[in-house]
This record gives structure tokens, sequence and C-alpha cells, in this order.
């Protein structure tokens, strides 16, 4: 479970392996402009960490927004049913809500300290739901810390993780405050 630390939020997500795939599950409770907001969302990944399918639900006030992603191997990405070839790079899903989605490209890319990854996430916007490429680098500076950066090199954070891959703290965004035994 984490805290929002730069707003009012909390998440709950847990991480699943079954029938050959991996499957993270979350709910965020938070705010967007001042309504309220629960988002729930399911991302499947093959054994490689290779992001498959997202599905995300959003409740923002009084209204129901929904998303969902798939990504083929051969026909690339679909975005709510409908083909779209501009995210043929990208492997991963990153969610812009959670720390969650750090986890899959840190398990996938499985980078010794001091190696240094470049990759392309289909990145999703909140409370938008719009999806864009979004170039990102990962650094594994010691055992429990990666430097992330993004948006060529604007936005950068050393996010500390567990021995799993989990984000144990994003700085000014977010922090875990419990963990399943």
């Amino acid at each position: 479970m984490w805290r929002q630390v730069d707003d009012i939020g909390f998440e709950h997500c847990n991480l699943r392996y079954r029938e050959q795939e991996w499957c993270l599950n979350g709910i965020v409770l938070t705010i967007f402009d001042n309504q309220p907001a629960l988002v729930e969302y399911q991302v499947s990944c093959d054994e490689g960490w290779r992001t498959h399918t997202v599905q995300v639900k959003m409740q923002l006030g009084s209204r129901e927004y929904i998303l969902e992603l798939s990504r083929d191997e051969q026909k690339g990405w679909q975005i709510n049913g409908q083909d779209d070839n501009n995210f043929g790079r990208c492997i991963d899903v990153d969610l812009g809500i959670t720390p969650a989605t750090n986890t899959l490209p840190i398990r996938r890319l499985k980078l010794a300290i001091g190696e240094t990854a470049e990759i392309f996430a289909a990145w999703v916007r909140f409370p938008e739901l719009s999806v864009e490429v979004l170039a990102q680098r990962y650094t594994r500076l010691n055992e429990q810390r990666y430097k992330y950066e993004s948006r060529e090199g604007t936005f950068v954070a050393e996010i500390e993780v567990d021995n799993q891959g989990f984000v144990i703290s994003y700085p000014d965004y977010w922090e875990r405050i419990g963990t399943c035994s």
C-alpha cells in the first residue's frame, strides 16, 4: 500500500502469477480538480514482463471512464480496440497515477549495478486517460535504488525499491506504508 505524498491519495495493489502471466491489479483513491476519483487497473504481462493487456476504469465525480490497451508482438498496440501504430517501440505501460508500473521494466530489464537502459513506454496520463509514447531511462545505482528519467531528462527521480522491485519511495510523489507478508 502506498500513500501519495504530493496530494491526497492512497493505493493498494497486488501482483500475482497465474496461467503463465503476471497480473498487476490496483485501486487508487485520490482527488482530481476537487473531485473524488476511484481508479481500478489491471495490467497483464507475459513471463518476460512484457505488457500484453491493460484495463483502467476511473470514476471521477459521478462519471465513469474506461481505457483498454492491448499489445501483440506481431500486430502492435490497440487503444480501445483501435490499432495505433505510434506505439510500436513500446514494450511497457506506465500508468501515471501509480508507482506500481515501474516494477514491470525494473523486473524485465534486470539491470546490474551501474547499468543503464533506455526504453519506450505507453504512458497513460490521469485524469485525461490520454496515452502517449514516453522515452524513459533507468539506471541502477545500487541494490535498491534506480535513477528514473523521462521527458528527455526534464523529469528525474531516484526511486527506492525492495528486493522484488516494488517501489518503497518515489520522492515527492509516493511512499509505501504497508506490504503483504
